[in-house]
Order: structure tokens, then C-alpha cells, then sequence
């Protein structure tokens, strides 16, 4: 039995996993099939929760996310500037035949993509990085850091 056929069964349309690519000389990189497959066919590529990376949603998410902006008055201020970050920078895309889209050159640029990238599986999207950002902002430092957030998070 394949790997993924394996987690296969305990997927629940979670995105998982971390994937290694390259992008082409058109700022275009492939989504990993797993990924794929959660994703959609339409997909919308934006801004991230860290300055160092861009969120990628599937149409299920991004409506998920909409709801939730229009809930915020026009009247804050925080959370305008919010809207205007994360809506303001957001794309759709539909992957190619072979799974892959581009990145808009500006979203390139805010998250220091430029050869090298890691896509990672957050659960309900993933995220996008430039490979080293990435490697610098995975890792914990010890043992004892790793037990702080088991704790934290209660996992």
C-alpha cells in the first residue's frame, strides 16, 4: 500500500504535509497532488498570517474567510487595515494541466520567493515560503520548547 493511500483514509480534507519546489522562470510552482486535491480547482492565493509567506485557500476556505471580513465594522480601524492587507494582495488561480499556478510578481516579492520554496500544510490551507524563512521559522530550538507548546496547545 502507497504512503498517501495510506493517509488517504484518515483524511478529512486537511491539508498536511510539507512539499519541496522550485519555482520556474515565470514565477510558477507546482501544487503537490495531495494538496491538489483538497485544493479544488479554483483556488485563491494571498498575503499570510507571517509577513514571510503567502496563503493559499481553496474556494470552501476563502468563503469561509469572506464571511468572516464582512463581519468587521467599518468603523475599526485594525481591522480595515486587516481587509485592506489580506484582500487587497489576494488572487484567484487555477492550476495549469499539471497542477501548477503563478504567482503574481507582487505576491513574490512580499514573501521572498525566488528559487526554492516549501509548501506546507496547515489544515486549512497552505502556506507558501521562501525554502530558508521557512527552515529558520519550523524548528524548535530544544526539547523543552516542544514541551512548552505540547502544553500550551494541549496536544
Amino acid at each position: 500500500m502507497e504512503m498517501d493511500d495510506l493517509f488517504a483514509e484518515f483524511d478529512l480534507n486537511m491539508l498536511y504535509g510539507r512539499f519541496s519546489h522550485s519555482l520556474d522562470s515565470k514565477g510558477r510552482v507546482i501544487i503537490p497532488a495531495r494538496f491538489r486535491s483538497c485544493l479544488g480547482d479554483v483556488v485563491v492565493i494571498t498575503r499570510g498570517y507571517d509577513v514571510n509567506c503567502l496563503n493559499l485557500y481553496s474556494r470552501t476556505e476563502w468563503v469561509k474567510r469572506m464571511a468572516k471580513l464582512k463581519e468587521i465594522p467599518v468603523s475599526d480601524e485594525q481591522g480595515q487595515k486587516f481587509i485592506r492587507y489580506f484582500l487587497g494582495n489576494a488572487e484567484p488561480c487555477v492550476p495549469d494541466k499539471q497542477g501548477k499556478i503563478l504567482i503574481p510578481s507582487h505576491l513574490r516579492e512580499a514573501a521572498r520567493l525566488e528559487k526554492d520554496v516549501t509548501l506546507s500544510g496547515m489544515g486549512d490551507r497552505v502556506e507558501i515560503w521562501n525554502r530558508e524563512i521557512w527552515e529558520q521559522n519550523s524548528t524548535y530550538e530544544s526539547t523543552a520548547e516542544i514541551r512548552a507548546s505540547v502544553e500550551k496547545y494541549e496536544f
